[in-house]
């Protein structure tokens, strides 16, 4: 199984991420998706953590897991 490690760290330095790209702070614990000119937030890492699944925008679900600390997608 192929593991995707999301970009990570205190949401003062959370950048304007690209399109699509995901981030975690590991300060606030949330977790965001880029649009390119501006950071969309998901959820939480409790949601994810308690729910597995999370919607997506557009329509769709991806699956996560914490590991380690770090939410990992292991299926969209």
């Amino acid at each position: 199984m192929s593991k995707i490690q999301i970009k990570r760290g205190v949401s003062s330095n959370l950048p304007t991420l690209s399109a699509g790209e995901p981030a975690l702070t590991t300060d606030t614990n949330k977790v965001y998706v880029g649009t390119g000119s501006n950071n969309i937030q998901l959820a939480t890492s409790d949601d994810v953590a308690n729910a597995g699944l999370i919607e997506v925008e557009g329509g769709g679900y991806a699956k996560f897991q914490v590991q380690d600390g770090i939410v990992v997608v292991v299926a969209i």
